[in-house]
């Protein structure tokens, strides 16, 4: 689980990098300082966004194939370069490359934007993010629905893509082991207890405590270990979670934010933050400049 939250914290920082810098002369920081609830929104959506990719991406991987999953990632490289040509692009290859080798670009999009369309002249530079957007969600929706279809056969008799794959695999591996995990929760809670004895003798008073849980113990799913049990169970808890909530909110953006559907400009809050950057980078300068001087004095002084 730690690897998963460094992963998506990691992404989620370096998409509202990309965010700012592909849309002004600036960076994240400028961005935090003009709009910090805004900001810190945005990051926390991409935060979840990449959860929840991840996640799916590791429950669609064990339910079915990690073959699969690939084409749902070149979907994401296609609409891409399509968006990239429907905006006149004419690198709209280089931006289909450019996705497939930054998977992150593929699962987010490269047009979808929040508050800063990308510059002319960049990858991906014009083009509407409503291309990316669909895509994104054609790409859910397919995985879901594939993990619900029963392949006991797999689909091809080709290596291990004739291992059975589809709702009997997810159920086996991910919903008995949540179930199981809830079943051990409600143990837990109903059968916690902690009981209190006060022992006195002449001098003091002590208290002797005793914590029990009753018959309760750590879940376990068919051949799984308890560990695997509980990974799996956090797995599809995020998946259930975080892609419907992801979904959501790229259909609201899609009905609601312009820049992010259609690339439309925001030339107010382009200037206000590339003031803002020059002004946190002449206050680094003075800064720097302030150091060298109190540094030079101290070697007079020596």
């Amino acid at each position: 689980m730690g690897s998963t939250y460094s992963s998506a914290k990691a992404m989620a920082e370096g998409r509202l990098q990309q965010e700012v810098s592909r849309g002004a002369e600036a960076k994240a920081a400028a961005l935090r300082a003009v709009r910090p609830v805004k900001a810190a929104l945005l990051l926390t959506w991409y935060f979840g966004a990449f959860t929840a990719e991840l996640a799916g991406f590791a429950v669609a991987s064990a339910t079915l194939h990690p073959v699969l999953t690939l084409p749902g990632y070149f979907l994401g490289a296609a609409a891409n370069a399509a968006a990239s040509w429907w905006g006149g692009s004419q690198q709209f290859l280089r931006d289909a490359a450019y996705s497939c080798l930054f998977v992150g670009v593929a699962m987010a999009g490269l047009q979808t934007k929040s508050f800063l369309k990308n510059e002319a002249g960049v990858t991906g530079g014009g083009g509407p993010g409503s291309i990316p957007a669909i895509g994104i969600l054609i790409r859910f929706i397919s995985c879901t629905a594939l993990c619900l279809v029963d392949l006991p056969q797999g689909l091809v008799p080709l290596g291990s893509l004739g291992r059975p794959m589809g709702l009997p695999v997810l159920r086996e591996k991910f919903l008995e082991p949540a179930a199981a995990s809830w079943e051990a929760v409600v143990c837990f809670t109903s059968n916690f207890w902690i009981s209190v004895e006060p022992e006195a003798n002449a001098t003091s008073i002590a208290l002797t405590e005793e914590v029990g849980l009753g018959d309760c113990g750590w879940p376990t799913s068919g051949q799984l270990s308890s560990a695997s049990t509980l990974f799996n169970a956090f797995l599809l808890l995020f998946v259930a979670v975080l892609v419907p909530m992801h979904m959501c909110i790229v259909v609201g953006m899609l009905l609601f934010n312009p820049i992010y559907a259609c690339g439309a400009e925001n030339l107010s809050l382009k200037e206000e933050v590339e003031a803002k950057q020059r002004e946190i980078e002449d206050f680094a300068k003075q800064n720097e400049l302030a150091a060298g001087q109190y540094e030079q004095l101290s070697l007079l002084e020596n």
